[in-house]
């Protein structure tokens, strides 16, 4: 007797189920693989794909990010954050009034030089595209040590004879020297001013003169900077400053509270045809002492002194102090930074004891 062989059993709906998800989930790992594959992620780390796009980057991306520029602060690109700055001599004679480029520097230092004058040090993001800088007139020691602590190329016109001197011992590494009288090419003489106010460059001019200069980076100390408002509980209302230079050269600084800024002005012919104006106003005092005959100063750069911060509509009152070779820093009383608001820094350096006296307003 004959039995025929068993039919075979027929697969249950689960078991159906069942490979139907493993068959799917196979395709998707398949394809999973095959985008990992084709996108370059599945290069081994440091290599490089062959359309010269880096390590681990695909073809076609661009990625950028933004940082706080050293100088002052401001949101920029993160390649552009540290760029080495130029710190100009900027004339402020009468005559020399109303100047160029001002309120395009990111700080700007002013302090007495010979006669009852004062001199401003601009110092600028190399990025600039201000179409007029200057006049640019000559140096002064004190301003060479300020200079120093940017690490700045310095463009300037000649100098006192201490100057000059401290110029040359100074390796270009530290204070790149641009005397327009060696070096004129960044520079023009217009004969719309007269001289010896007539010397001014722009953002292109000077740029196009350095060559790579303008794309090295350089490390200084950044100031700290906030975005917080200045508590009104505890800290003093500021609404005007004046610094007693003397004659046309006292300033005033007054708080504009829709720009949350200070306004500069000056008792005769103002410094752009333009308003001025700063997020944060420094004043701070130091020492001088007459140096030659010509009367010209010799001003105390290092150690620490009385400093005021103004910013926000309000007054910080703390100390100054710096190192040689290093950017100025400001401190409370409690020896910890003071906060300035990001973007532009006037320096009112002074001698005078009066702004520290309560006069500030007067």
């Amino acid at each position: 007797m004959s039995h025929s062989a068993p039919l075979p059993r027929r697969p249950s709906p689960r078991s159906l189920w069942i490979a139907g998800a493993v068959v799917c989930v196979l395709l998707v790992l398949g394809v999973w693989l095959m985008i990992y594959i084709i996108t370059g992620k599945g290069r081994a780390p440091g290599s490089t794909d062959p359309a010269g796009n880096g390590t681990d980057t695909p073809a076609g991306t661009v990625t950028t990010s933004t940082a706080a520029r050293t100088l002052d602060g401001v949101l920029v690109e993160s390649s552009v954050r540290s760029l080495r700055p130029w710190a100009m001599m900027i004339d402020n004679q009468i005559d020399a009034r109303p100047q160029e480029g001002l309120s395009s520097a990111s700080v700007v230092m002013e302090a007495p030089v010979e006669g009852g004058i004062t001199r401003l040090l601009a110092v600028f993001d190399p990025t600039t595209t201000s179409t007029g800088i200057g006049p640019v007139r000559s140096a002064r020691p004190y301003f060479v040590d300020w200079a120093e602590g940017y690490k700045a190329v310095f463009a300037h016109v000649g100098g006192s004879p201490e100057a000059l001197d401290r110029l040359a011992r100074i390796p270009s590494s530290t204070v790149l020297n641009i005397d327009e009288m060696v070096k004129p090419a960044g520079f023009l003489r217009t004969s719309s001013r007269p001289a010896p106010h007539h010397v001014l460059t722009s953002g292109e001019r000077f740029r196009s003169s350095l060559g790579s200069v303008t794309t090295s980076t350089v490390a200084f100390r950044s100031w700290r900077y906030t975005s917080a408002t200045a508590p009104s509980s505890t800290t003093a209302e500021a609404s005007s400053i004046r610094i007693p230079y003397g004659g046309s050269y006292s300033v005033r600084w007054t708080y504009d509270a829709t720009l949350n800024a200070y306004r500069r002005s000056v008792a005769v012919k103002q410094n752009s045809k333009e308003p001025i104006f700063a997020t944060n106003v420094v004043v701070i005092k130091t020492d001088a002492s007459i140096l030659d005959a010509a009367g010209r100063l010799k001003l105390r750069t290092t150690g620490s002194g009385e400093a005021i911060i103004y910013r926000d509509g309000k007054k910080f009152i703390g100390r100054w102090r710096r190192t040689p070779g290093e950017v100025i820093e400001f401190v409370g009383t409690d020896g910890v930074d003071l906060e300035l608001r990001a973007g532009s820094t006037w320096i009112q350096v002074t001698t005078d004891d009066r702004i520290f006296a309560g006069l500030d307003a007067s």
